[in-house]
């Protein structure tokens, strides 16, 4: 375990402070049977180069106390103040591995005996006044045989890269991000999969440098989940969902969320919205544009309202919005013993989004 309190430290591929071996490419906290756990309550942390693998295969130096009983690793980064910077400079290495800060990373599984018999386990805390910065490299939470989870109920996720992604599910690998509080700003984020181009492993001419991936490419099947109940979302670009898998979206609570898109167009794509006890929509979800594509998924859950709320409801924000839901694709919970008709609509009053109206009857209308 690593504490850092009110000092500065830079961990990086040339530094011995915390490494055993020569020239790591990255920091593993977590490494095969092991577990890792760093905890930054102050000062400013900055582990260079590739980045910062969370719960891994991947055969690096790192931080890691062996357990003979387990069956994986598991790495956890907590970061309550002060600040957490990671490195991912792709133009340093050989494109073998994801560059920037990977929680829950199962690399390096060769078969299909391997992979089931090993699994990884990474999470990150961001809480407080916490900053966690990307200065090049990707976000990526669950990739391979991993799962990766991000808790922020305060602090601030920083990519200042201006094109690496937030990826919540990557390569068949099981991600989820809960955002309840604090601020987010990054381009574009992911959720249950992306392609390799769409990492943005970019070298000073704009190449993609990640040129083979050690654990199975082949693999679609990432699962991504992303939960909006608080804080302020920035995402320059859009939200992406179900790009190279699974990925359901979660709006709810007082959460702030504006992007330029947010589409629904991936094979396996899911909106949700739940609205509190009382009935209101306590959020600000704005995408400039909402494309929704076949077989895209909506479900407006009101199992915890004390009643139904009748009239207008505005679930999402639009200035366009292309494609609808099929009827069949909608699910409506109401609360228990309560039975009104839901109907679904895409503009109101001249205002495009995701609009909801309740009132007498049984059925589910889209129009």
């Amino acid at each position: 375990m690593l504490d850092f309190n009110n000092d500065s430290d830079y961990l990086a591929n040339y530094g011995n402070k915390y490494f055993s071996g020569n020239n790591p490419y990255y920091m593993a906290v977590g490494f095969r049977r092991g577990y890792g756990e760093i905890n930054v309550s102050g000062g400013s942390v900055n582990i260079g180069n590739m980045g910062i693998y969370v719960g891994t295969e991947v055969d690096g130096e790192g931080i890691n106390a062996p357990s003979s009983d387990a069956n994986c690793a598991t790495g956890v980064v907590n970061v309550t103040r002060g600040a957490l910077y990671v490195g991912g400079n792709a133009a340093s290495y050989d494109g073998r591995q994801i560059c920037g800060f990977v929680i829950g990373y199962g690399a390096v599984l060769k078969t299909a005996e391997l992979r089931s018999q090993t699994h990884y386990w990474g999470v990150l805390n961001l809480s407080g006044n916490g900053l966690v910065g990307t200065e090049r490299g990707a976000l990526v939470i669950g990739a391979g045989s991993a799962d990766g989870v991000v808790r922020q109920s305060g602090g601030r996720l920083s990519m200042a890269s201006s094109v690496a992604p937030v990826v919540v599910g990557f390569e068949g690998g099981t991600g989820s991000y809960d955002f309840t509080d604090g601020q987010i700003d990054c381009v574009d984020i992911y959720v249950g999969g992306a392609t390799i181009d769409q990492l943005k492993h970019c070298d000073a001419n704009g190449d993609n440098v990640l040129k083979t991936s050690l654990f199975q490419p082949d693999r679609h099947d990432a699962q991504g989940t992303l939960k909006l109940a608080g804080g302020v979302a920035n995402v320059t670009a859009g939200i992406h969902v179900g790009v190279d898998g699974s990925g359901v979206v979660e709006v709810s609570g007082a959460n702030s969320t504006a992007c330029a898109s947010f589409d629904l167009t991936g094979g396996n794509a899911t909106l949700a919205f739940k609205l509190a006890a009382n009935g209101k929509v306590g959020w600000s979800f704005r995408p400039a544009a909402i494309n929704i594509g076949s077989g895209a998924k909506l479900v407006v859950d009101m199992s915890e309202c004390s009643e139904v709320p009748f009239g207008w409801s505005k679930l999402a924000e639009a200035t366009s919005v292309t494609g609808t839901f099929a009827p069949e694709d909608i699910s409506v919970v109401l609360p228990k013993n309560v039975k009104h008709g839901v109907e679904i609509v895409y503009e109101h009053n001249g205002q495009p989004g995701i609009w909801m109206h309740a009132g007498n009857g049984l059925d589910i209308f889209v129009r």
